[in-house]
């Protein structure tokens, strides 16, 4: 038969993907390497070749172990920082080429595909995150963008967060975003939220990130406070935010000097970001005197 006469016949992919579910993920006959998964070190079972062939990570830890069976499965690889339902997530995708995902479950699959150069899974996971975002997915696509540097990703994060921005810094997640990933989002001219609002909403994710970190407010805002427009504040509102400052200091005196030097300066003051007028800024009267505002 010539080359000409070869072509790509395909069988019951359905039929395939029920067998290989049923008979081979984390099933212990014909295993020949087993794994201890997170805290509680659930076993799970599975067969070399196939990891080996679907990722060079794993043919990697496999070259360092004779091949033999009773050597692989009295010497289990641990993985306690994994969930075990992110990992069978992942063993369904190397078996099948398809998983089951969950907006809970994607970015930490994501992460773990990234970590075993998974790409397909990786991008999967991506194209679900893109396609499930929402107001109280959005912090969770933003964060696994900046964790694991995905640019188109973290591009639609952003509009999508910046556009719904009232609203998802509402959310529980909006309180467990790293500081860089807040940082990406206050630094967009697009941002539809007053300033007031924008530094409100630091100061309930230094709060409540203090609480957690056991450090003080201040130290936890340090890396995104300056990044709050607060000379787009009036003086009255700068004045309000002055004396709650003093109970916290998440301000630093520097920055509320450059403030009020801001406004004492009016149509003088230098044009730089801080006076950038954003997209959900409420209009005030301070404004006419602000070089961004009159370009």
């Amino acid at each position: 038969m010539s080359e000409m006469d070869e072509r790509l016949v395909r069988g019951d992919q359905t039929a395939f993907y029920s067998l290989m579910r049923k008979r081979c993920i984390n099933h212990k006959d014909y295993s020949d390497v087993t794994f201890l998964i997170g805290p509680h070190r659930q076993l799970v079972y599975g067969h070399r070749c196939l990891l080996a062939a679907r990722s060079e990570v794993f043919r990697s830890m496999f070259s360092q172990q004779p091949i033999n069976a009773s050597v692989s499965r009295d010497s289990p690889y641990a993985l306690p920082d994994v969930r075990p339902e992110v990992f069978l997530t992942a063993l369904d995708y190397i078996y099948t080429n398809c998983c089951t995902l969950t907006c809970d479950l994607a970015p930490d699959v994501m992460s773990l595909a990234i970590e075993y150069a998974l790409d397909g899974l990786k991008r999967l996971c991506v194209r679900f995150l893109l396609d499930s975002l929402c107001t109280e997915t959005a912090c969770d696509v933003l964060q696994a963008s900046v964790a694991h540097a995905q640019p188109e990703m973290l591009q639609k994060a952003l509009e999508f967060s910046a556009q719904n921005a009232s609203d998802v810094v509402k959310t529980n997640r909006f309180q467990e975003l790293s500081a860089e990933a807040l940082g990406a989002l206050l630094r967009g001219d697009n941002l539809e939220l007053d300033e007031l609002d924008v530094l409100n909403a630091v100061r309930r994710w230094s709060r409540s990130n203090a609480i957690v970190a056991n450090r003080p407010p201040r130290e936890i805002a340090a890396p995104v406070i300056p990044l709050v427009r607060l000379p787009l504040l009036s003086p009255d509102e700068l004045k309000k935010v002055e004396e709650e400052n003093k109970k916290d200091g998440i301000v630093p005196m520097e920055q509320l000097a450059a403030t009020w030097k801001c406004h004492a300066l009016k149509e003088n003051a230098p044009y730089n970001y801080s006076t950038c007028l954003r997209s959900g800024t409420k209009s005030r009267e301070s404004h006419q005197h602000l070089p961004a505002a009159k370009k």
